[in-house]
């Protein structure tokens, strides 16, 4: 949908379409500790999703060392939305690109493409959620090292709403 050539942008020219709301592309590494640890967050205000609206969230990034499993979730509004993990032997790159479309303002369902170690690749996973975006909720992506001498390091979190009226 073109915007007019002249005049001013109005709320109707708005509805129904894609704008970003968020992003984060510095790195944020975790290493030396074994605990569940934010590598990136982002608060959702209330409302922002509106109640058949759908959010779009990429996030990836790195993978250093092979002493222990790595493990990455992603979490909203408290409630792990999607888990992948690495092996010990695994250096690869790790990604999730998520959609969570409401039908309901306290009702989603995630569509999730991520990559979770070599014996596995690509997948997607299907999931549904009771989280009320009518309140301020936080979206997340964590990590946990198996081992502290390996890495994990948050390169993208890109996050998008498409408002649909």
């Amino acid at each position: 949908m073109p915007f007019p050539t002249t005049g001013s942008v109005i709320s109707t020219d708005l509805d129904n379409m894609l704008r970003g709301i968020y992003r984060d592309n510095s790195d944020s590494a975790l290493t030396g500790t074994l605990v569940e640890t934010t590598l990136k967050s982002v608060s959702i205000a209330a409302n922002t999703i509106g109640p058949t609206g759908a959010l779009h969230v990429v996030f990836g990034g790195k993978i250093t060392g092979t002493a222990g499993t790595k493990i990455m979730k992603l979490k909203f509004g408290g409630t792990i939305i999607a888990t992948t993990s690495d092996s010990a032997a695994s250096v690869l790159d790790w990604y999730f690109d998520a959609w969570c479309l409401n039908t309901a303002t306290n009702a989603q369902r995630w569509i999730v493409h991520l990559r979770q170690d070599s014996a596995v690749g690509d997948r997607v996973s299907f999931q549904t959620s009771s989280i009320d975006t009518t309140q301020n909720q936080t979206l997340l992506v964590t990590g946990q090292l198996g081992n502290a001498a390996d890495a994990l390091t948050a390169t993208i979190f890109d996050v998008f709403v498409v408002q649909i009226t």
